[in-house]
């Protein structure tokens, strides 16, 4: 396989969608969902995790898997979150997490 086409499979099929975190209100244990958004499967690894706010450059393709959505029950910042959303990545054979929101629930607590 050449290096060219090589590169692209690998840019093609492991950027992964957007992830959010769940902002359910009635949220009483973590949980880490995800949509398939198309029919293309990949291997779970256990490599790094690029994850960003940010949108790629539209130079550079990349393939939707699925969307992210994930909820935590404890206070804290952000990290578990990103750390789950990383995970869940993994476990779909991507390598990216890309337009990542999150959000802050108050809590009566």
């Amino acid at each position: 396989m050449s290096t060219i086409s090589t590169r692209w499979m690998l840019v093609a099929s492991v950027v992964f969608s957007c992830g959010c975190s769940a902002h359910n209100p009635f949220i009483v244990t973590d949980t880490t969902d995800s949509v398939p958004v198309g029919n293309s499967k990949y291997a779970a690894h256990h490599d790094k995790v690029f994850v960003t706010q940010q949108a790629l450059p539209a130079n550079i393709p990349y393939e939707v898997i699925s969307q992210i959505e994930v909820g935590k029950v404890w206070y804290g910042g952000s990290d578990s979150v990103l750390v789950s959303m990383a995970d869940r990545a993994r476990e779909l054979g991507a390598n990216a997490v890309i337009q990542v929101r999150t959000w802050h629930q108050p809590s009566g607590w």
